[in-house]
């Protein structure tokens, strides 16, 4: 299965929910928590710490903060700070410099793509909850949104609780850019589409090959092509 700039999956065709991840689907913001993660690691281990801290992430993309200084006080024991100490400071860091961050190619048109047609969008994220209201309020995109969901909750737990209260209705489609994010659509049985622009899951590739995952570059690939001539 070859990436593409056309995607195989035809949006909307039957699909009657979107859930969309944030960082590297709707904004360009991967490398800017990454080098969140790698700022908090020099300033309480050094060069090592943060290094190591930040391949933490990058291999763990779509879980929340809490989990990722849940392991760095394992590496770290002698850490004063709590968890939920540190990810305030990691809040308070990636606030400063998202308001700066881009929209990904697409967006917009998608979102308008989905309210013309009625089909719910559904951001399911691993940031804050809170952080991401404020962001999507903030770009004037909550409106676009039957929901904005994050942690401390993870993505199983999201989408399980909105398939049992009805506000996401299959099929449904799961645009995303990390291996759990893969894993979420494969347990509910969502249409999985791997968006490669931004990602730092850097085995994806093969991970899309070996389990039939859709590629996509960007969010434009979803929408359908001007008419020829």
């Amino acid at each position: 299965m070859n990436e593409s700039s056309s995607s195989a999956i035809r949006f909307p065709g039957p699909f009657a929910s979107l859930l969309l991840d944030c960082d590297g689907v709707m904004l360009d913001s991967n490398s800017l928590k990454t080098k969140a993660f790698r700022r908090i690691g020099l300033e309480l281990g050094g060069p090592e710490i943060s290094e190591a801290l930040a391949n933490y992430h990058r291999q763990h993309g779509g879980l929340s903060r809490f989990k990722k200084f849940t392991w760095l006080k394992t590496i770290l024991p002698s850490l004063k700070a709590t968890v939920e100490e540190l990810a305030l400071l990691y809040g308070a860091i990636v606030t400063e410099e998202l308001a700066g961050i881009p929209e990904t190619p697409g967006l917009r048109n998608l979102l308008e793509q989905c309210r013309r047609q009625s089909i719910p969008v559904f951001v399911v994220s691993g940031a804050l909850e809170t952080e991401l209201m404020q962001t999507m309020t903030a770009r004037g995109l909550a409106p676009y949104l039957q929901g904005i969901y994050g942690s401390p909750r993870n993505k199983m737990e999201i989408v399980e609780t909105l398939l049992g209260q009805g506000a996401v209705q299959r099929p449904a489609l799961f645009v995303g850019d990390s291996r759990y994010d893969c894993e979420v659509a494969a347990a509910f049985q969502f249409a999985m589409a791997f968006m490669t622009n931004y990602t730092e899951f850097e085995a994806y590739p093969q991970y899309c090959q070996e389990h039939g995952i859709e590629m996509i570059r960007d969010l434009r690939s979803l929408l359908p092509s001007p008419p020829v001539g």
